[in-house]
């Protein structure tokens, strides 16, 4: 479907056309997602796409390598991921039981950030600012950024090492996604990638992460609790962008937004989500907050709103946002190093809702 196409597609059906093209021109972007490379089995392809983030051009994507740990880590870490299985018999359901197990675990974490994704995608309309960013672009003063080309950002919080042994962390802290350990940046580090991953995957210090729960597909259920992961340092914020998905209602205005901040204080966390603002067709009446804190201790006591609650005793999981603790308390996991509680929105949607982490 070309530009023309595209335009006629949304005039009949006020829906979003889905365009992919292997070419293109200047200003393809307004009208087609590209893509960059036969298969996501080796460096070539990412290059191509970070080129393509420094010139504004958001939407792209490789055929995913399946059969590789480098390939699934890459292709399932990207603005949108493609199992093109042109040829080669590029199907998952062909995988032996460990990479078939892999590529779930992938394709899971994926579907969790999309919300994340999805807000950075609006923020890359709003900006130009691409979803998978060049260590150039997201670090313009770091002289060490110009020659990283097996590692990008992905979002503000995501740093991903692909088909690479070793990865530099720019300046601030850093979390291990797979190992939990803690790092200083401005220096290279080796990769340590756990046997049921990939690839290396970094956490900046301070990063909030909206998470859905569990499904299989997008629409399968409406969320009304949302995931939150919150690694807290120093002051960070982060906002959710949500709109119905489907029309171009957006923009005229359509979409939900949700700003949520985090303080770290001598003594405490302070965790603020905002009332959501703005409507869109299908939005949730109610929301409630499935909330994850990275702590390296277990905290003295908990607050929401000036009220104290309760511990309880239950064990969180760590894969599923959606099983979290259930009623009033929180838990703390000490293997996990995270307190875990439910906090609800403001029925009214005028109060923030202020949890307050005590160590």
């Amino acid at each position: 479907m070309n530009c023309w196409g595209s335009r006629s597609f949304k005039e009949q059906t006020g829906r979003r056309p889905m365009i992919y093209t292997a070419g293109g021109f200047a200003g393809i972007q307004q009208y087609a997602a590209t893509w960059a490379g036969d298969t996501g089995g080796g460096p070539k392809p990412l290059v191509s796409l970070l080129n393509l983030g420094l010139s504004g051009h958001v939407n792209t994507s490789c055929d995913m390598e399946v059969f590789t740990p480098a390939g699934l880590h890459f292709g399932f870490l990207q603005p949108w991921s493609q199992v093109n299985s042109w040829a080669y018999w590029r199907h998952p359901w062909l995988l032996d039981k460990k990479m078939l197990a892999m590529f779930k675990m992938y394709a899971k974490l994926r579907y969790r950030l999309l919300p994340y994704i999805y807000s950075a995608a609006h923020a890359a309309a709003r900006t130009g600012m691409p979803i998978i960013r060049a260590m150039p672009l997201a670090y313009p003063n770091d002289p060490k950024s110009d020659d990283l080309l097996g590692q990008y950002m992905f979002g503000d919080s995501f740093l991903v090492a692909a088909f690479t042994d070793e990865v530099y962390l720019p300046e601030g802290e850093w979390i291990d996604y797979w190992t939990k350990e803690r790092y200083t940046g401005s220096q290279t580090v080796a990769c340590k990638i756990p046997a049921y991953a990939g690839g290396a995957l970094f956490v900046r210090a301070g990063a909030i992460i909206p998470e859905w729960p569990e499904m299989d597909y997008v629409g399968e259920k409406s969320v009304e609790r949302l995931g939150v992961l919150v690694y807290p340092h120093d002051a960070s914020n982060f906002t959710l962008y949500e709109d119905d998905g489907t029309t171009f209602l957006y923009e005229e205005g359509n979409v939900a937004e949700t700003r949520i901040e985090c303080r770290q204080q001598q003594d405490a966390v302070v965790l603020r989500i905002s009332p959501r603002t703005g409507m869109y067709e299908g939005m949730s009446a109610k929301r409630s907050y499935d909330i994850l804190i990275h702590s390296d201790t277990k905290p003295a006591c908990i607050e929401i709103n000036g009220a104290r609650l309760p511990e309880r005793v239950e064990k969180s999981n760590r894969d599923d946002v959606s099983c979290g603790v259930e009623g009033e308390g929180w838990v703390y996991d000490r293997s996990m190093r995270t307190v875990r509680l439910i906090a609800e929105e403001d029925e009214r949607k005028k109060d923030v809702v202020e949890i307050v982490v005590v160590s």
